[in-house]
């Protein structure tokens, strides 16, 4: 009877154990998003878009058209080396995605990835280019720091404008995993990209050797 006293004792002081470093982990997520761990709110969530699951390509992006945003003072464009079809050697990680960026011109002005401070940005791109799943733009995400940084160098506020997927911190299929498998790399950062129409046009971060052949490019003209 002790013996078997002792392990269930045991079990529970598991239990509880498991139970306060899961809660602390929810903590520190919540520090570093500034608001509260919704887990009554993952249910809701949409699918995953990943693997067999995802949905097929509808191939309804604008490609290599810029079109002006007044509110940014800008032109984005949709770029496309093969005009929107795949193709395995017109893939790039976000990094080479900027360098893609930054040859491509524009009224004389030198793009970058696309910068999306504001609801009615994002909502003009979704609008007018239609972005596809996989398609790259101007935001990172440092794992260690908790920090967004836009291309330009500004740090973004955890608070201020986003149009997350999911959470940015959240791996695979499991929506209450503290940790993302891209981050343990030895940049320590992931870039940012849209899923499509079928995802709600939604943001999703990725780690750094993730391809993907299509990219909101911004030329920052200042008038039209």
């Amino acid at each position: 009877m002790k013996t078997w006293l002792s392990a269930l004792g045991a079990c529970a002081a598991v239990g509880l154990a498991l139970g306060a470093a899961v809660q602390a982990a929810a903590q520190r997520w919540e520090t570093a998003q500034g608001m509260q761990l919704p887990i009554a709110d993952f249910d809701k969530l949409p699918p995953m878009t990943t693997g067999s699951n995802r949905p097929q390509y509808d191939h309804s992006g604008v490609y290599n058209k810029p079109f002006y945003n007044p509110e940014t003072k800008s032109y984005f464009e949709n770029y496309s080396a093969t005009n929107g079809k795949y193709d395995i050697e017109h893939r790039y990680n976000w990094e080479a995605a900027q360098r893609v960026a930054e040859t491509r011109t524009y009224h004389g002005v030198r793009g970058r990835l696309a910068v999306i401070k504001t609801k009615e940005t994002n909502d003009f791109i979704v609008k007018n280019l239609k972005p596809e799943d996989g398609t790259w733009f101007g935001l990172q995400y440092f794992c260690d720091l908790h920090a967004l940084r836009w291309v330009t160098g500004e740090f973004w506020p955890l608070k201020a404008y986003q149009n997350w997927f999911r959470p940015w911190n959240v791996e695979g299929t499991n929506p209450r995993n503290q940790e993302r498998a891209g981050c343990l790399s030895d940049k320590r950062w992931m870039g940012v990209h849209y899923w499509g129409k079928n995802a709600g046009y939604k943001w999703n971060a990725n780690g750094t050797a993730k391809e993907f052949w299509l990219m909101i490019v911004e030329y920052p003209t200042g008038k039209p």
